[in-house]
C-alpha cells in the first residue's frame, strides 16, 4: 500500500508501508513555520482512502543566536564582594546541555560568570562575585567568543553563541553602564609635620597616614605607638581624603627615643573604605623602612622630664626640661647642669645694672 503526504492540495511525500502497515517518510519540501499535514492511503488496484485527520507541524532548522547581553544589575560602581548577575537573550527559547559561561574582562585577572538561571526561557541569567583587583570602568566581555557552553532551543538546534563586539549595540558594555573597582587601598607613607626634636609631655603630636586612594572613615581607627608605656594615637580627621591624620598628646612619663607606630599591624579599630566599599589595606610600612613614622621624622618623646627650677634672682635662657639645676654663681656669666634624665642645660647669668644688681632677662652679663 502507498501512503502519500499532503500540505493543502501539494502532494509532499509519497511511501510504501510495510506489511504490518507502519511507515515512514522523509522530505525536504517542507519549509521552516506551522503546517498542516494530512495521509491519504492507496492500494494497489489504485483507490484511494479519505484524507486523515490533520497533524499540526512546526518546522525549525533556524540554529538560536544571542540577541543581546545586558545585566539585571542596575548602573554603578562595585567593589570587592559584590555580586553582578551579566543576561544573555537569545532570539528564542532555548535550554542546555552544558552550563554556559560568560568570560568578562576585568583587568589582569578576568572574571567568569557562571549560569544561574533561565533555562526554558530565552533569556539566561549569570553570577559573578568581584574580587580584590577587578576593575573596569565600563564592565563588558572579553570578546564576541566569550560565551560558551551548549544551549538548543525545542527542535534541537545548536545555539550559535557569537556576541557582539564589546562596546558594539548589544552588548554589556553598551547596555549598562556598571564600573567595577576591586582595587584595594594599601598605605604608602607615615609621617607627621612636626618638626624633628624633643618634646615633653602635653605636646600634641599629629601623624599623617597617606593611602594611594581617598579613604572615608567611621567610628575611631587608632593607631598603636612604641612609646613607653604603649600609647596609641586616634583618628583626627582626613576622612574623604587620601590623607587620615591621628592624634597623640604625649602625658608625664611618655618616653621614645624616635616615635613610630608598635608594628605593621597597629591600625585597627573603626573602619576604613574607599568610595567603592572596598575595606582598605592597613599594613604600614616596615618600622625600619624610610616610609614609616621613625623612617621620615625623628621625634623624640620625652614625658619623663621636667621644667627647670631656678633660684629668684637667675635665668636660663636654653633650659626646658630637667630638675631644678644648681645654684649659679652670680661671679660667671655662663654654666652647665644636667637634667634628670642627663640632658645637658646651658644657662646665661645676666644683671641689671640699674637695680641693685637685680637679676632679670633685660641685664647684662655677669
Amino acid at each position: 500500500m502507498t501512503v502519500k503526504l499532503f500540505v493543502g492540495s501539494t502532494e509532499v511525500a509519497s511511501v510504501s508501508s510495510n506489511g504490518s502497515g507502519i511507515w515512514t517518510a522523509n522530505t525536504s519540501a517542507l519549509t521552516d513555520g506551522i503546517r498542516i499535514i494530512r495521509a491519504q492511503a492507496v492500494d494497489l488496484g489504485g483507490r484511494s482512502s479519505a484524507a486523515s485527520n490533520a497533524i499540526n507541524f512546526i518546522i525549525d532548522t533556524v540554529a538560536p543566536v544571542v540577541s543581546s547581553v545586558s545585566a539585571s544589575t542596575v548602573d554603578g560602581t562595585y567593589g570587592s564582594g559584590s555580586v553582578i548577575n551579566p543576561t544573555v537573550t537569545f532570539s528564542e527559547t532555548v535550554t542546555h546541555t552544558v552550563a554556559p559561561a560568560l568570560t568578562l574582562e576585568t583587568g589582569t585577572s578576568d572574571a567568569v560568570a557562571t549560569y544561574s538561571s533561565g533555562s526554558g526561557s530565552a533569556t539566561y541569567t549569570f553570577a559573578f562575585t568581584v574580587a580584590n583587583g577587578h576593575s573596569s570602568a565600563d564592565l563588558d566581555y572579553v570578546g564576541t567568543g566569550s560565551l560558551s557552553g551548549t544551549v538548543r532551543d525545542a527542535a534541537g538546534n545548536t545555539a550559535v553563541l557569537t556576541l557582539a563586539a564589546p562596546g558594539a549595540a548589544n552588548s554589556l558594555g553598551s547596555n549598562r553602564n556598571i564600573v567595577i573597582d576591586g582595587v584595594i587601598g594599601t598605605v604608602t607613607t607615615v609621617s607627621s609635620d612636626l618638626a624633628n626634636g624633643i618634646y615633653p609631655a602635653t605636646t600634641v603630636v599629629d601623624i599623617k597616614v597617606n593611602f594611594t586612594r581617598a579613604m572615608t572613615v567611621t567610628g575611631t581607627p587608632v593607631l598603636a605607638l612604641n612609646t613607653s608605656p604603649a600609647k596609641s594615637a586616634s583618628y583626627l580627621s582626613g576622612s574623604g581624603s587620601s590623607t587620615l591624620i591621628f592624634r597623640y598628646t604625649i602625658a608625664t612619663g611618655d618616653t621614645a627615643a624616635d616615635l613610630n607606630y608598635a608594628a605593621t599591624g597597629s591600625l585597627t579599630a573603626g573602619t576604613i573604605k574607599d568610595s567603592a566599599g572596598n575595606d582598605a589595606n592597613r599594613t604600614l610600612p616596615g618600622t625600619a623602612t624610610s616610609n614609616s613614622l621613625g623612617g621620615s621624622k625623628n621625634i623624640e618623646v620625652a614625658g619623663n622630664t621636667q621644667t627647670p627650677s631656678l633660684s629668684v634672682n637667675v635665668s636660663a635662657t636654653n633650659a626646658y626640661v630637667g630638675t631644678a639645676i644648681t645654684p649659679i654663681n652670680v661671679n660667671n656669666s655662663t654654666g652647665n647642669d644636667n637634667t634628670n634624665d642627663g640632658r645637658a642645660i646651658t644657662y646665661v647669668c645676666v644683671y641689671d645694672e640699674t637695680v641693685n644688681g637685680t637679676m632679670d632677662s633685660g641685664g647684662t652679663p655677669c
